[in-house]
């Protein structure tokens, strides 16, 4: 099972359907929202699901703080840290999943080249090089 993390600011419309997507994925434990802007807050059932944890600190802890404080709240070790405006094929759940090991370290999402890797459906696990390209932040580690 994974736990997701989500700083947010409210600004992608479609993240609260994407939430709704997710809390019904089998791989999906449970999903950690960090608001960064409680004014923006939508009023939404989705954030009432079981498995939604809304953690709110009244102000913009900014990304990495949030992510760490998600991370301390978590339940599941296999963590997925993801950007709010970005909307992914939950397969990559069962792919990452053998992969996600305490000798992995990090594993991220690369789309280099474009046409390649987003238009054909495909999702592959391969080592990192560096002149692969990286696009929004889809993040898994092991968290031991």
């Amino acid at each position: 099972m994974f736990t997701i993390i989500f700083p947010t600011m409210w600004k992608f419309d479609p993240f609260l359907s994407f939430l709704q997507e997710l809390v019904n994925h089998y791989l999906v434990g449970e999903v950690i929202i960090v608001d960064n802007n409680p004014s923006s807050r939508p009023n939404s059932d989705i954030l009432k699901h079981e498995k939604i944890k809304l953690l709110s600190y009244g102000y913009n802890l900014y990304v990495n703080p949030a992510w760490n404080k998600a991370v301390e709240n978590s339940k599941f070790d296999n963590l997925c840290i993801c950007n709010d405006d970005i909307i992914f094929d939950l397969r990559v759940f069962s792919k990452a999943l053998p992969h996600v090991t305490p000798e992995l370290g990090i594993m991220g999402i690369s789309v280099a080249p474009w046409e390649e890797h987003i238009t054909n459906g495909l999702i592959q696990i391969k080592e990192y090089h560096p002149s692969d390209g990286q696009w929004g932040v889809l993040t898994f580690i092991l968290h031991a």
